[in-house]
C-alpha cells in the first residue's frame, strides 16, 4: 500500500483546499456547551481527535433523525404529491477522523439500506460522502471493538486512512473516492519513511492493552436463538427503564417510523423519524395487540437482532463494539455482560 506523510501543521492548507472544492468537513469537536459531538468544522483546530468518540452517532449526517419524505396538496379534487429531497443529501462532505468502529458502522448501513428495497435518500447521502478513517488511540472504558473482530487500526470501509503520530499522519488513499481528494492534499504530502509502517502496529498494540478483555463470541455465532428462553433476559430487563438511549446512540440501528402531518384540509406532508425497538409503541398493532408487550421481550429483541438475526440474514453482526450503549445506559446495563451471560447459558 502506497503511503505518504502529512504534517499536522500543514492541515490548515488541506482544509482551505477542501473549502475551495465546496466540500464540507464533519468531525468530532466541542459544541457551544462544551459537549463532544460530531459537527461541521471549518478548521483542523476545531477537531478533538484526542478524545474518545462522541455519544452522538455520526449516522445522523447520513440518516437524519427526522426528514420529510413528501408533501401533498389537493387541487380540483385531485392530490398532487411532491417528493422531498433534502439539500444536505446532495452536499459533498468528508467525515474526518472516524474510528474503525464508526467506519464499520457505515459499511453496515450501506449494506442494510442497499438491500432488496434500496433506500434512495440514504444512498444519496452515502454517495456524496467521503470517509477519512483514523487509527484509534483513545478508546473509552466501554469499548469492545476487538470482541466484534474489529481492529483499532482497521481501514476497512474507509476511503482515506490516517495513522496519527506526534507530529504527522501517515496517510493512505484507499479508494477512487479517496483518491479524488489527493488534489486537496497534494501540496503538503511528503514521502513516507520505511519505519512508518510500524506506527500502525504500535497503535494496535497499545490500544488493545487499554481495552477490556476480548470476549470470544464466534463460538456462539448463529446459535444465540438457543438462549431465547433463558432467565438472563429477565435479569437485565428488570432494571431497564426503556429510555431508548442504547438505540438512538447506536451507529448501526436503522429503525424509523413514518408520520403524517395535516397542515390544512388540503395540504400536508409525511416525514420519517428515528424509532426504537425499546418502546412499547414500536410493535403495537392497530388492534391493540402487542407481540412484544414486555420490557423483556423488547430487550431480548434488540440483542437478538444485533447478534443473531443480522448474522442469519446478512452474515454480519450489527454491532461494532463502540460501547455507546454501555456509556449512555442510565442503569448501567452492559452489553458485554449480556454477551458473556449468553455464552455461559449456551455452554451450561
Amino acid at each position: 500500500m502506497d503511503t505518504n506523510r502529512i504534517y499536522k501543521k500543514d492541515m490548515v492548507q488541506v482544509f482551505s483546499a477542501l473549502k475551495k472544492l465546496n466540500i464540507s468537513v464533519i468531525g468530532q469537536g466541542f459544541d457551544e456547551k462544551q459537549r463532544l459531538v460530531f459537527k461541521k468544522v471549518s478548521s483542523f483546530q476545531e477537531l478533538a481527535l484526542d478524545e474518545i468518540t462522541p455519544l452522538q452517532p455520526v449516522k445522523s449526517f447520513l440518516f437524519p433523525p427526522t426528514e420529510k419524505v413528501f408533501s401533498y396538496a389537493k387541487q380540483d379534487e385531485k392530490y398532487q404529491i411532491t417528493p422531498e429531497t433534502s439539500p444536505e443529501s446532495s452536499e459533498k462532505k468528508v467525515l474526518f477522523g472516524l474510528r474503525p468502529c464508526d467506519v464499520h458502522a457505515i459499511e453496515y448501513l450501506k449494506k442494510f439500506y442497499d438491500g432488496h428495497f434500496p433506500d434512495q435518500p440514504i444512498l444519496r447521502y452515502l454517495e456524496n460522502t467521503i470517509i477519512i478513517g483514523i487509527a484509534c488511540e483513545h478508546p473509552s472504558n466501554a469499548c469492545f471493538c476487538t470482541t466484534m473482530d474489529i481492529s483499532p487500526i482497521s481501514s476497512t470501509g474507509a476511503d482515506v486512512f490516517l495513522t496519527p503520530t506526534e507530529n504527522f499522519f501517515v496517510i493512505e488513499f484507499l479508494t477512487e473516492k479517496g483518491k479524488s481528494l489527493q488534489s486537496a492534499f497534494s501540496e503538503v504530502l511528503k514521502s513516507s519513511e520505511a519505519t512508518d509502517v510500524q506506527w500502525k502496529q504500535n497503535i494496535e498494540t497499545e490500544t488493545s492493552k487499554k481495552l477490556l478483555e476480548k470476549i470470544e463470541i464466534n463460538s456462539i455465532k448463529g446459535q444465540i436463538n438457543k438462549a431465547y428462553d433463558k432467565p438472563l433476559w429477565k435479569k437485565y430487563s428488570d432494571v431497564c427503564v426503556a429510555c431508548g438511549g442504547c438505540t438512538f446512540d447506536c451507529p448501526t440501528c436503522t429503525c424509523f417510523d413514518m408520520r403524517d402531518v395535516m397542515e390544512s384540509k388540503k395540504t400536508g406532508y409525511r416525514y420519517r423519524a428515528w424509532d426504537s425497538c425499546s418502546f412499547a409503541s414500536f410493535t403495537l398493532h392497530a388492534s391493540g395487540h402487542n407481540p412484544r408487550n414486555t420490557k423483556m421481550d423488547r430487550l431480548r429483541q434488540r440483542i437478538m437482532h444485533k447478534y443473531h438475526y443480522t448474522v442469519t440474514n446478512m452474515q454480519t453482526w450489527s454491532c461494532t463494539g463502540c460501547g455507546r450503549c454501555v456509556r449512555v445506559c442510565p442503569v448501567g446495563i452492559n452489553t458485554r455482560s449480556i454477551l458473556k451471560d449468553i455464552k455461559e447459558a449456551l455452554h451450561e
